[in-house]
């Protein structure tokens, strides 16, 4: 009798595993539009504020990053803001989501109080891009880890190369080139793939 319990249990952790990666892995097709909207907007401020840093582009600097951090932003909250609204009763999330959805909100809130912070006292501190790069790194590392999605673990190596890449062009104007560059590689292409890879019911 003791066996058959054990069995179950067994079966039963098997199984939970099993659906907490595959919430994991839907949760990150159903995302993958987010990573590929940021990803344009954030490469969009980088080339922005080259342009004006250059004089290629006069216009406001804070335009130049307020305005796409702000769509940006908006696509992201575009089921949670009229929800709220409405106050509509939503399904509560499994743990695998609530982890997920709690890595990549925190980086939102914390990459956007250090924009503030940075950019009160200078156009572009060089040391913002590398602690930015470096913490999309983190991000990716544990969402990989903790849905079973390896590649997301290379994604986090190509983080840490770019934080890399970008301390030692901290100096140079062309550090927002690279920047912009990283973004559109690293965030938007595989938001992007992803995107277009889900599956018809998760569109």
């Amino acid at each position: 009798m003791s066996d058959d319990r054990g069995g179950d249990s067994l079966r039963e952790e098997i199984a939970f595993i099993k659906n907490a990666l595959e919430d994991g892995r839907t949760y990150a097709r159903m995302r993958s539009a987010d990573f590929a909207v940021w990803g344009a907007a954030i490469a969009a401020g980088y080339f922005g504020t080259y342009a004006h840093v250059t004089h290629l582009w006069s216009a406001d600097p804070r335009l130049i990053w307020y305005v796409p951090a702000g769509l940006a932003w908006a696509f992201s909250l575009r089921d949670t803001i009229p929800a709220l609204i409405r106050r509509e009763a939503r399904t509560a999330p499994s743990p695998m989501v609530r982890t997920l959805r709690a890595i990549w909100l925190g980086y939102g809130i914390t990459a956007m109080t250090l924009a503030f912070l940075a950019f009160s006292d200078t156009n572009h501190p060089g040391w913002f891009d590398t602690v930015t790069a470096a913490m999309l790194g983190l991000c990716f590392f544990v969402s990989g880890a903790v849905s079973g999605i390896g590649w997301l673990r290379g994604l986090a190596c190509g983080w840490w190369g770019a934080a890399a890449i970008l301390f030692l062009m901290r100096n140079e104007t062309e550090q927002l080139l690279a920047g912009g560059g990283f973004m559109l590689a690293f965030l938007f292409l595989p938001g992007l793939v992803l995107w277009l890879r889900r599956p018809p019911a998760h569109g």
